[in-house]
């Protein structure tokens, strides 16, 4: 869809007007306000790509911030594609305007992980941005599908994953009590 848009609908001529491109999808509630969000990351004028919540699927002993997390060449390193910031500095570049021009509709959710929310961030450390997240730690798997999730919401956290309700892939007893 963001493909689809960028080129077909708004354009890039358009886009690139704005100083924010915001890339959110349609698989989340939104729960708590974007204010508090906005209000943090508006004064990280550091960042050139940041989003809400970021995890690394072969993280199994590391629990430390963004900021400190180092990551190696066995990673899998992703910043949530459900809601994605990116300055004009990063999403004017021809190289990011090619990646979403040939983001194509995949069958699978693991082949959209891996070329397209890995993609993204590989991308973005490849043209030497600066990439950052609202909530600064970093998790094994995606949070949001977790009964974590419901902490982060008591902290204020804007979304929670309309999937958490009907997978269960996080495997949380609670869904069958």
């Amino acid at each position: 869809s963001w493909s689809e848009l960028a080129k077909n609908y708004i354009g890039w001529n358009n886009i690139i007007k704005y100083d924010e491109l915001v890339l959110a999808n349609d698989s989340c509630f939104c729960v708590n306000s974007f204010g508090p969000v906005f209000d943090k990351m508006n004064h990280r004028y550091d960042l050139d790509f940041w989003g809400l919540q970021a995890a690394d699927q072969k993280n199994l002993t590391k629990f430390t911030t963004f900021e400190n997390y180092v990551i190696d060449d066995n990673s899998e390193f992703f910043i949530g594609s459900y809601f994605m910031c990116f300055r004009k500095n990063f999403f004017s570049k021809d190289s990011f305007i090619q990646f979403i021009n040939n983001v194509n509709h995949l069958d699978s959710r693991n082949e959209v992980y891996k070329k397209y929310e890995l993609g993204i961030y590989q991308l973005a450390i490849n043209e030497g941005m600066k990439v950052g997240c609202y909530d600064e730690k970093i998790y094994r798997y995606s949070t949001m599908y977790m009964r974590d999730a419901f902490n982060l919401l008591k902290n204020g956290f804007p979304l929670l994953k309309v999937r958490i309700f009907v997978d269960n892939i996080g495997g949380a007893s609670w869904m069958n009590e």
